[in-house]
């Protein structure tokens, strides 16, 4: 028992640091309100055992959570404490650990891709620059559209000839074409990101007559 609560399930690292910290007692830097106040009822004492616990102080993030694409993972209980502590923790926001490691966690598909690709995104392992670590309207969670979204860093490229847009489909999948028609910010074996190679082979997947 601990502060009246038991702590079976509960791992020591999950507050305490083992090697050094400015705290009593090697407790970790950050602290969840309630915990540093001892106030473990504020949360352990609610009926709500879903995400509903975090948005009664949250609810700035509850609106980022009901979007078209999100974290609230059927089956998972608190998707909330699957990357924030609910205790301690020595990064920001309360991060259980660093931004790459958190979503490979559960993207390792996408992460083995990057491994074996000769060509990645430089910011591969910054994922919530580009995606909404919460939830969007957008697909893949995306902060935005996906061509204003490559157009932040990539200004000069956002400036082409080449029709892009709801207006323009690829005839593949009728879906607009976008950045993400040609480019593969995940990582290829084709230098730009190409997704295949820029000499022609890619061209001719949508202009076969040529």
């Amino acid at each position: 028992m601990h502060l009246g609560y038991s702590l079976k399930g509960i791992q020591c690292l999950s507050c305490h640091s083992p090697h050094g910290s400015s705290r009593k007692a090697l407790v970790r830097e950050s602290l969840h309100e309630p915990f540093a106040h001892k106030e473990c009822g504020e949360c352990h004492d609610r009926k709500d055992k879903g995400p509903g616990i975090c948005f009664q102080c949250h609810d700035e993030m509850e609106s980022a959570f009901y979007t078209n694409h999100n974290h609230l993972l059927a089956g998972v209980g608190n998707p909330c404490v699957s990357c924030h502590s609910p205790h301690a923790s020595d990064g920001k926001a309360l991060l259980v650990g660093k931004e790459g490691y958190l979503c490979q966690r559960c993207h390792g598909y996408t992460y083995e891709r990057i491994e074996e690709a000769l060509y990645v995104h430089p910011k591969w392992d910054r994922c919530t620059d580009c995606h909404s670590p919460h939830g969007s309207n957008k697909l893949a969670m995306l902060h935005e559209d996906e061509n204003r979204l490559c157009a932040r860093c990539h200004e000069t490229q956002g400036k082409f000839t080449h029709p892009v847009g709801e207006k323009f489909r690829d005839p593949r999948n009728g879906q607009p074409i976008t950045c993400v028609t040609c480019h593969d910010p995940m990582g290829t074996m084709f230098k730009y990101n190409l997704k295949r190679s820029g000499d022609r082979d890619l061209c001719i997947q949508c202009h076969k007559s040529y």
